[in-house]
């Protein structure tokens, strides 16, 4: 089999003189990409991208419809997670002590001043603030979590509470998948926020994200980073999609339910870290939240959601540091 390269109409470069000449214009247009700025480069990808996110995103859904994941069939198709060895409320009760144990960590770090340093102008929290209070309570969480699941996780080896050496493949294979779909949300959120009020949605809309930002070069960005990137998706998976979904599971009898059911919830608890001009990323986060819940269903490994999340934050992270140039709204 064989593929022509060559553009129709163009002329094929003869030995010789043609071949110098055009190995000239390679290396000058080699020249004028190396000195193009990525602040420029950023922009020539921008101004295409809302055309390549549609597309992929119909392309996408097609796809996933033709393969049975969006039908409303699919689950009972494929299997579902075998939630039953434990009633709704223990699942429940698992996943509100993970977030109990976050915040009673996080209370405590507080109270110490040694580790969260003196209070900002006004009271104002401060990023070492945020950061030894996320840090440690992520930690505390995460080991309660972890410790608790994985004791359900005898008694109930078929409930999704396994994690295994593919997850961070298939993990990322669904965030490739979910992403198109979650920036076309976010995409049409951002236009309906235009024209209903007039004006452009912030830059970065989350008050962890914009801490960070303003703060890229203090070496306790870091250490938020690292409780954004990586405390936050584990603890926020084991609480809803391993204790909340699960109990809507079991409560339910659908994953659809239980999905949408959790997303609506998992949304809403993330409003008091949304300023009230950034609100429109709330669908972008129910959107995501939709994917996450769905690829645990269908994979039924814990560990899958929980790529996602993480892989998710990290790009959120990079793409507000290197677009957040200038001071911007709260967020």
């Amino acid at each position: 089999m064989s593929v022509q390269l060559t553009p129709r109409g163009a002329q094929v470069p003869t030995p010789g003189k043609d071949m110098q000449v055009s190995a000239a214009s390679v290396a000058e247009s080699l020249e004028q990409i190396k000195n193009l700025s990525v602040r420029e480069a950023f922009d020539q990808i921008r101004a295409v991208w809302p055309l390549v996110t549609i597309v992929l995103s119909v392309v996408i859904v097609l796809a996933l419809a033709a393969g049975g994941v969006l039908r409303p069939s699919g689950f009972r198709n494929s299997g579902t997670r075998d939630v039953k060895p434990f009633p709704a409320m223990m699942w429940l009760f698992a996943g509100v002590m993970v977030i109990l144990a976050q915040q009673l960590a996080m209370t405590w770090a507080a109270s110490v001043p040694r580790l969260v340093g003196p209070p900002g102008d006004d009271g104002a929290m401060t990023l070492r603030f945020a950061a030894a209070t996320q840090a440690i309570g992520g930690l505390v969480a995460g080991m309660v979590g972890i410790g608790l699941f994985a004791i359900m996780a005898k008694t109930a080896p078929e409930g999704g509470l396994k994690v295994g050496g593919l997850d961070p493949l298939v993990g990322l294979g669904c965030l490739l998948l979910a992403l198109p779909l979650v920036q076309l949300s976010s995409m049409g959120a951002e236009w309906a926020y235009r024209e209903l009020y007039g004006g452009e949605p912030v830059v970065v809309a989350h008050t962890t994200l914009r801490m960070i930002v303003d703060h890229r070069h203090d070496p306790m960005a870091w250490l938020l980073i690292g409780a954004v990137v990586i405390g936050a998706p584990l603890i926020e998976e084991l609480a809803f999609r391993a204790g909340l979904q699960s109990a809507a599971l079991k409560l339910t009898g659908s994953p659809w339910a239980a999905v949408v059911g959790t997303s609506a919830i998992f949304t809403a608890m993330h409003i008091p870290a949304v300023p009230a001009e950034g609100r429109y990323a709330l669908v972008q986060i129910f959107v995501l939240s939709i994917a996450m819940g769905i690829a645990y269903e269908r994979t039924r490994r814990l560990g899958v959601p929980i790529v996602m999340h993480i892989g998710f934050n990290g790009l959120m992270v990079a793409l507000a540091l290197s677009v957040a140039e200038q001071p911007a709204a709260a967020a």
